[in-house]
């Protein structure tokens, strides 16, 4: 785990020929006039995709068309050993979009009630309005070399960039290696970085080795870019795969940027629980969605980030944090599992027909009780009569109505009654209170299905 903040850091240490840029994570510098400079990020957008023990990242630039420096580096710490480490250039970033959970899960409460109160009271319309309503792998490296105690594990060139996974435990090494690359950064930068040197942590140190090439890639086919990415361009990033117990994604690299705000977008596949300072909490957001998409396992780099596996109808998290640099003291560490209202929002919006049934039953059980207390009294009937006499209403208004004329609720004295039946003489005994009964038992049933459906959307 502590290997990633390492390959993080240093990934993102160095990454900007564009005047303007659109990063991940971590810190961007790129060189111009003779010296190398801390780029002002404009945004950090992230991808983690976690599955057995295993975590996909997928660290974004999107940058402008202005030219500005001649080399760029951004650098990773990543917390696992590099044999466990895979990395990779890609192109384009996963569609993540659908509908958040809570919009979902309102929209699916006050539909319920709707489809509740027209099928109870109209029932030619009502029956209208239901019927529209990656597995462990083992990264072993081969033909790893040392290159001044610095250990280069894999290298890749793609798209103009070159990925190399590295580890040191001296920041002494890492900074003559990036030199010998003709990359120096400056002492705040350095910094940051030597707090993940020597924990043994690896490296994904990534930078311009082809820049017309670059150029080029960044800024053709438009139809893959993302719909919300901010960037005119099309996103390149660098993928990350390692082994960890918990989802991770380093924040203490970019407070390099002290009291600049970079807006940080990070979207986790699942619903997570991310454990954010409390410094940090109030000026982030942590949004829920469902979204019906599906990636197939010959869908190129998407379906990579996805262990090439077929994704269809997932739940993400995105995380927004719009906090000063500074204040982003500490690393992100996120839980694997959704917070309880979460997981019951999702659960109802998911079984919403059960649940709307349940729903209907139990209104229809208390509306049907009240209503009865009240117009019913002589004699009254037990709460269990009425309860179930309630659920007539699941053959509409006609159902229940011609149910309650039946509905015993006043009798004959029992003499009288046995000189009838003796004669073959059958006497309904009329009550007048069942009218007020149907009546306010539909009142009670409309009223009660709005205040608990404005009750459970405010959950």
């Amino acid at each position: 785990m502590k290997r990633f903040l390492v390959l993080l850091a240093a990934m993102l240490a160095v990454f900007s020929v564009f005047s303007t840029a659109v990063f991940a994570d971590g810190m961007a510098h790129y060189y111009h006039d003779n010296m190398w400079n801390l780029h002002p990020e404009k945004q950090q957008v992230a991808a983690i995709y976690f599955k057995d023990g295993y975590e996909n990242l997928l660290v974004s630039v999107d940058l402008d068309s202005e030219v500005r420096g001649e080399k760029a580096v951004w650098i990773f710490p990543v917390p696992a050993e590099p044999g466990k480490v895979a990395i990779d250039i890609f192109k384009g970033f996963p569609n993540f979009g659908g509908q958040d959970i809570d919009s979902q899960y309102k929209s699916a409460v006050w539909g319920a009630a709707a489809i509740m109160g027209i099928y109870s009271v109209m029932p030619l319309v009502g029956p209208l309005a239901i019927l529209g309503t990656v597995g462990y792998v083992d990264f072993s490296a081969s033909g790893a070399r040392k290159q001044n105690e610095v250990t280069i594990h894999e290298s890749i060139q793609e798209m103009g960039v070159t990925t190399e996974l590295i580890t040191t435990k001296s920041q002494e090494a890492l900074t003559q290696y990036l030199q010998g690359k003709g990359l120096d950064l400056p002492e705040k930068s350095k910094a940051i970085i030597n707090e993940y040197v020597g924990k043994e942590y690896s490296f994904v140190v990534s930078y311009i080795s082809d820049l017309e090439e670059f150029r080029l890639e960044s800024q053709t086919d438009q139809t893959s870019k993302p719909f919300y990415y901010p960037g005119e361009s099309t996103p390149i990033g660098i993928f990350v795969k390692f082994p960890t117990e918990k989802i991770y994604f380093p924040l203490k690299p970019t407070s390099v940027y002290e009291s600049a705000e970079i807006p940080i977008t990070l979207f986790v596949v699942g619903h997570v629980s991310p454990n954010i300072s409390d410094q940090v909490k109030p000026l982030s957001k942590t949004t829920y969605y469902h979204q019906n998409y599906y990636y197939n396992s010959s869908s190129g780099d998407s379906a990579a980030f996805f262990n090439n596996q077929d994704i269809k109808d997932f739940d993400y998290t995105m995380i927004e944090i719009t906090s000063p640099s500074k204040y982003l003291t500490e690393d992100l560490w996120i839980e694997n599992y959704a917070p309880v209202s979460v997981g019951l929002k999702g659960f109802v919006s998911a079984n919403i027909l059960w649940f709307g049934i349940l729903w209907f039953l139990a209104l229809c059980a208390v509306s049907s009780i009240i209503a009865g207390r009240i117009a019913l009294k002589n004699p009254a009937l037990p709460d269990k009569k009425l309860a179930m006499h309630g659920l007539w209403n699941i053959l509409t208004i006609i159902g229940f109505v011609i149910a309650s004329t039946y509905l015993k609720t006043k009798t004959l004295d029992p003499k009288i009654e046995a000189e009838l039946k003796a004669k073959n003489i059958s006497v309904r005994v009329n009550d007048p209170g069942k009218a007020l009964y149907a009546f306010l038992f539909y009142a009670f049933f409309i009223g009660l299905a709005i205040v608990s459906a404005w009750v459970l959307a405010a959950i």
